[in-house]
């Protein structure tokens, strides 16, 4: 069983989201704070772990252009897909598979990754931005 106690609690109730409907995910982002949970597995399936690290991504700058590609520090690294409240990634660092938009402003941005089922816990990758 994979069970990791973490002292760090991530809001995500419905009523936390603040997405300004004029502001323009267009830009460059540099990363303010990330939590990333990654699972490792068996060959039985069973999972064998987990490994949770904060700020493994602080300070990188990540792109969003205009059509729809991604850049990591420069480097394309794959593209993404919005509607209103999420955001699709497919990308080789950093961000990848679908993600509940947390905040979106003129200045700030936060993301926070859907698990198995679906939904967002304490325990799905979060990832924070402000606009450079």
């Amino acid at each position: 069983m994979c069970f990791v106690a973490i002292s760090m609690m991530v809001s995500c109730n419905k009523d936390d989201a603040t997405i300004d409907e004029n502001a323009s995910i267009v830009a460059s982002w540099k990363c303010t704070y990330s939590f990333t949970n990654e699972l490792f597995y068996r060959e039985d399936g069973e999972c064998a772990g987990e490994r949770m690290e904060e700020n493994k991504y602080k300070g990188e700058i990540m792109t969003l252009s205009e059509d729809g590609s991604v850049y990591i520090n420069n480097t394309e690294r794959g593209s993404y897909t919005k509607t209103t409240t999420t955001i699709i990634f497919n990308c080789k660092k950093m961000v990848y598979g679908l993600y509940k938009i947390v905040i979106l402003t003129n200045s700030k941005f936060k993301i926070q990754k859907f698990n198995q089922n679906g939904e967002v816990d304490e325990w799905c990758d979060v990832l924070e931005f402000e606009r450079m």
